[in-house]
């Protein structure tokens, strides 16, 4: 379970220093958070959230390519899947989604990669919103917060 950098994101969905704090680390799961500040407005952002190959690491993939990446919709039942020449695989389902005045927030069951295989419930949450400071309103804030646990 130490395959912690799942949540590898370009610079293409946002742009500053991101902090990743493992939240809860035991022998029978995990609980990490990434935050990032970016410049691009909350709604946009968002929208990119859904367009998977901008921002998804290409060492992340079954195929080496991010490009094989797609989510058929950003609603409950959206699937996120990866096809290939010579393989398909579900990343994860679509069991949530929000959207209020300046904030959105998708959630996936995604058992992302290694974890599959080992019988590991996943789910990661995606919020993006204000940055929060009066003195920056242009910027935006997205938050992954990736919750495994099992054995």
């Amino acid at each position: 379970m130490k395959h912690l950098c799942v949540l590898a994101i370009s610079a293409t969905l946002m742009s500053g220093p991101a902090f990743a704090d493992v939240q809860i680390a035991a022998k029978d799961g995990f609980q990490i958070r990434l935050e990032r500040t970016s410049t691009i407005p909350p709604q946009l952002l968002f929208q990119k959230v859904g367009n998977l190959p901008d921002w998804w690491s290409a060492g992340h993939t079954y195929s080496g390519d991010p490009n094989n990446l797609s989510l058929n919709q950003m609603a409950p039942g959206g699937v996120w899947l990866e096809t290939w020449s010579s393989g398909k695989v579900e990343h994860g389902r679509v069991i949530s989604r929000v959207d209020q005045a300046g904030y959105q927030m998708i959630r996936f069951d995604a058992a992302l990669g290694p974890l599959q295989s080992m019988g590991v419930k996943g789910v990661l949450t995606i919020e993006v919103g204000p940055e929060g400071n009066a003195d920056t309103p242009e910027l935006s804030m997205v938050s992954f917060n990736y919750i495994a646990t099992g054995s």
